[in-house]
């Protein structure tokens, strides 16, 4: 779920820097970001996640399931209650890419989708003596230390930029879980689709606007450096260019190295690495 280079595994005295997000941060440039930074960089992106999934994920937002009894020893049945819509380990194509390990009803175990339910979700138990109870149930995902103290780059939003007031809610409740004050916020992409008199190009705007307004000297205008750096001469681009997107959102390799460009001169500049 959170990866990291073996290069790159924390332990030293190197600052760590962890990126939590969606596709675009599971796709970035980890490499080119610890280079330029000499940090170590963990991956906490996940594709075709929400704000609410990567907070809830993070631990930032409480998670609930009923619980019910499986098939085989030491399995049981999830269905996730709150957050509404919570739907963890599930690219944008709905293929399973992960386990989620954590405590559910205080027993550690991990959590996996089933194969044959969409939505639905398995958990099997450490200790097969000690099982769930069947019900409703807290579900507290595993978060290591390293992941909440080193410098957080958050970026999140675009599966859900429609809802404003719960992007800008999880993002508030993701920093409130963070172990540090050193932390970024990224502004959301606006794609091929989003333009800026469209309906959702004028939604990301807003969302920006807010997120800009909100936690002002720690966000990173990714959409608009992209933007600005790789628009063609003359042209002011309205939207990330084509050139370093290889579909309507996500970015090529160049895109990416961009990204990780950015995101370790707004933390030298800070001083944090």
């Amino acid at each position: 779920m959170i990866a990291a280079s073996a290069e790159n595994a924390p332990g030293s005295r190197r600052p760590t820097i962890v990126r939590w997000g969606d596709s675009l941060t599971q796709q970035g440039d980890d490499a080119r970001l610890s280079a330029l930074t000499r940090a170590a960089v963990l991956n906490a992106g996940v594709g075709g996640e929400t704000s609410t999934t990567v907070a809830a994920r993070m631990g930032a937002v409480p998670v609930t399931a009923h619980v019910s009894a499986g098939s085989r020893p030491g399995e049981h049945l999830l269905s996730f209650i709150s957050p509404a819509d919570f739907r963890p380990l599930l690219q944008g194509s709905g293929t399973a890419n992960s386990l989620l390990a954590g405590w559910l009803d205080g027993e550690p175990g991990v959590v996996f989708p089933r194969g044959d339910v969409a939505g639905e979700y398995v958990f099997v138990a450490d200790d097969e003596s000690r099982p769930p109870r069947a019900g409703r149930a807290v579900f507290i995902p595993d978060v290591r230390d390293a992941h909440l103290s080193g410098i957080g780059v958050l970026w999140v939003g675009r599966n859900n930029f429609r809802d404003m007031g719960t992007v800008i809610e999880d993002l508030a409740a993701m920093i409130a879980r963070l172990k540090t004050d050193r932390f970024l916020v990224l502004t959301v992409l606006h794609g091929e689709d989003d333009p800026p008199r469209s309906t959702s190009g004028r939604d990301i705007t807003a969302l920006n606007a807010v997120i800009s307004a909100t936690w002002t000297d720690r966000v990173l205008d990714v959409d608009g450096e992209l933007r600005r750096i790789h628009a063609a001469p003359g042209e002011m681009a309205s939207v990330v260019p084509a050139r370093i997107r290889k579909d309507a959102v996500h970015l090529t390799a160049e895109g990416q190295a961009t990204v990780s460009e950015l995101i370790a001169a707004a933390c030298r500049q800070r001083g944090w690495v």
